[in-house]
C-alpha cells in the first residue's frame, strides 16, 4: 500500500550529499549562504538518519524514508 507511489532509495554512500541537497532544496538552508559559514554534514546525515530505515540489496546498504 505505501508502495504505490514509489519510495528513493538513498545509496549509504552518497547520504550525507542527499542531506545537504535536501536541506538546501527544501530552503533550510539558504542559497546564498556566505562561504566562510561551514555546516558539519556529517552530523547533519547522523541526525537525519533516525527517519530512515536500512535496506540491503546483495551487499549494498540503501536508506529509505
Amino acid at each position: 500500500d505505501d508502495w504505490r507511489y514509489g519510495a528513493t532509495l538513498i545509496r549509504r554512500s552518497y547520504f550525507v550529499e542527499y542531506c545537504q541537497e535536501l536541506c538546501e532544496d527544501i530552503g533550510d538552508i539558504p542559497k546564498n549562504l556566505p562561504t566562510y559559514i561551514e555546516i558539519d554534514w556529517d552530523a547533519t546525515a547522523r541526525n537525519l538518519e533516525m527517519d530512515y530505515t536500512t535496506v540491503t540489496f546483495g551487499d549494498t546498504e540503501y536508506l529509505v524514508r
